[in-house]
């Protein structure tokens, strides 16, 4: 008998309230029944407030916006929860003081309003990825070349770091059949942010002589600094890269005969330009 009084007393009253929230969250009819009994009035006490609360959930708890007409005056605030419990209860405290005359309700409990928590900030995952790509470069050899290589780096953010190898096929240098055949391989390390990028390069020249008597080998070994710019287009699981730039090497060793005659030395500044398949 007490709950159907109780249901009656609600369905009499004015809306006092709209209520909309997450399942989860008390329902209408629940607030409602809060308010009666915080206020402990029916409606032919007077006037009656009405609000209209919308809640969601923020921040690893519950927030409620709230819209309250109080005679001719309204006034917007928001409550916060750790619970949906804790919002509803609130509200319906908030709604029952402005229905009672000053001085007749206990202040409600306390500790049912929570400061906005602080963002979580998030850091950028590492990721790592592998790479296999073919080079063009125009200065380091006797010709321009076409080479292959891989690389293995990792990423954070728009932040990249990777070793990075490459093989090149020799170009002839010489006159009249005599000279030298130049392959080179290289080892490098480069980092990038965003598009620009710079590393460092350790290469071995290989040289073979070609057509002179008692032709002998040499390998020579050259350091460079690289500049340039990368741009990546993102193709489901793989990325297509490209990298344009320039080689300066820190030292120009020559291949020359035995007479003195120089066959080749490196030019100051090589150019480079590489297409890559990029996995991770």
């Amino acid at each position: 008998m007490g709950a159907i009084a109780c249901l009656g007393i609600v369905a009499a009253l004015p809306p006092l309230i709209s209520w909309r929230a997450p399942a989860e969250c008390p329902p209408e009819a629940e607030v409602r029944a809060q308010i009666v009994e915080h206020a402990g009035r029916d409606r032919a006490d007077g006037r009656e407030p009405y609000a209209v609360v919308d809640v969601s959930e923020q921040d690893g708890g519950y927030a409620a916006r709230i819209q309250m007409r109080v005679g001719g005056a309204t006034a917007a605030r928001e409550i916060r929860g750790a619970t949906c419990a804790n919002v509803a209860d609130a509200v319906s405290w908030m709604i029952a003081l402005a229905w009672s005359p000053r001085g007749e309700l206990a202040p409600p409990p306390p500790a049912v309003i929570e400061p906005p928590r602080p963002p979580v900030t998030r850091v950028p995952m590492i990721d790592p990825y592998a790479s296999a790509h073919v080079a063009t470069d125009v200065g380091s050899l006797p010709a321009a070349d076409a080479g292959l290589g891989a690389a293995l780096g990792a990423r954070r953010g728009s932040i990249d770091a990777e070793l990075a190898g490459t093989w090149w096929p020799s170009r002839f240098a010489g006159a009249n059949g005599a000279g030298v055949d130049v392959g080179a391989i290289e080892l490098g390390v480069r980092t990038c942010a965003a598009i620009a990028c710079a590393g460092v390069d350790v290469g071995w020249l290989e040289g073979h002589g070609i057509g002179v008597t008692d032709a002998r080998g040499a390998s020579l070994r050259i350091v460079s600094l690289s500049a340039g710019l990368r741009w990546r287009h993102a193709l489901g699981a793989a990325a297509l890269v490209i990298d344009v730039g320039a080689r300066v090497p820190t030292s120009r060793p020559t291949f020359v005969l035995d007479d003195g005659t120089a066959l080749f030395r490196p030019a100051p500044v090589a150019a480079r330009f590489a297409i890559a398949l990029e996995f991770w």
